[in-house]
């Protein structure tokens, strides 16, 4: 990936991982972050993988040669001739913001929706990594939620509360969160 141009991020636990420097949990996938608008750019880079746009209710359809997927189809999957899986999710955004593909009311500056992880990697910022996992949290992303809550700044534990308050307002996080 590191040839490919648009923005590109780890997301996941994989991020959190990165983000922290430390690998806390086992990992089944690699989760890779891209915007939206350059998902036709991905699959040119990778021109000889195989993807697969997976619908909402997880069932995989192989997709056509310049076909562009919009909402509620958030993730491709690509695979090599080698066997090599990559999950690659894609993200919203406007010129300005990222934005939350479950509530348009949340938004981070877009020009900051990753930092560079260990060995330079760029990783999505945790504070959102920590949002998408808020959804229906695995055991997974109560674990990566309890490990990286402590490391993230003040200032970002309240927009997480925030960002929660408006997805969910009964979320359980927030409690932990204040």
């Amino acid at each position: 990936m590191n040839a490919f141009e648009p923005p590109w991020c780890i997301a996941g636990g994989w991020a959190i991982d990165l983000w922290l420097g430390r690998l806390t949990r086992n990992h089944a996938d690699v989760e890779v972050a891209i915007f939206r608008e350059d998902q036709i750019t991905l699959r040119d880079f990778l021109h000889d993988w195989t993807f697969r746009a997976i619908a909402a209710d997880g069932t995989p359809r192989v997709l056509r040669d310049r076909q562009l997927l919009m909402l509620p189809v958030h993730e491709l999957q690509a695979r090599n001739r080698q066997g090599r899986e990559i999950e690659f999710l894609l993200n919203e955004c406007d010129t300005v913001d990222w934005i939350y593909r479950r509530d348009a009311r949340i938004r981070w500056p877009r020009d900051a929706w990753t930092v560079r992880g260990a060995f330079g990697v760029p990783v999505l910022v945790p504070h959102l990594v920590l949002l998408y996992k808020s959804k229906s949290p695995r055991p997974q992303d109560e674990l990566d939620f309890r490990t990286a809550v402590p490391e993230l700044a003040p200032e970002l534990r309240r927009w997480l509360a925030e960002a929660l308050r408006l997805a969910n307002v009964h979320h359980p996080w927030l409690q932990q969160l204040i």
